[in-house]
């Protein structure tokens, strides 16, 4: 039984159980993979990073529309994470985009070779939680 947290100003919080707080372990690892990539990185970044790892080969109203982004805020999002950013400074280099040979109008997202080698560390990290608890 979780015992009751008194916070001083009369509000009580029940205390996290025991999965819980090992969800919480796994979400702070899996955090940590992705801050040895880039410290500050915002969510918007792990979020598309994510989708284009679920989803690969699509295009950014494809990213767009599963991120619940719109279709220039995706677009900015994935190239920060790609090779190059819109500025031409480098990017987080985890995506690349490559032309769909049938429309020239669209980019197709695909993880890069930096981009598998995070994934793979993120399951590691989280099948390492799995196995200890």
């Amino acid at each position: 039984m979780n015992a009751a947290i008194h916070t001083g100003d009369g509000k009580k919080f029940e205390k996290p159980s025991d999965e819980t707080l090992s969800c919480l372990m796994l979400f702070s690892e899996a955090l940590d993979v992705f801050r040895a990539v880039e410290p500050s990185i915002p969510s918007s970044y792990i979020a598309a990073f994510l989708t284009v790892a679920s989803d690969p080969g699509n295009g950014t109203v494809h990213y767009a529309k599963a991120l619940g982004m719109l279709q220039p805020v995706a677009s900015r999002v994935l190239l920060e994470i790609g090779q190059k950013t819109r500025t031409g400074q480098p990017g987080l280099g985890l995506v690349a985009a490559e032309y769909d040979l049938h429309d020239l109008r669209l980019k197709r997202y695909y993880l890069t070779p930096k981009g598998h080698g995070l994934l793979m560390r993120l399951e590691k990290a989280i099948r390492r939680r799995r196995m200890g608890d």
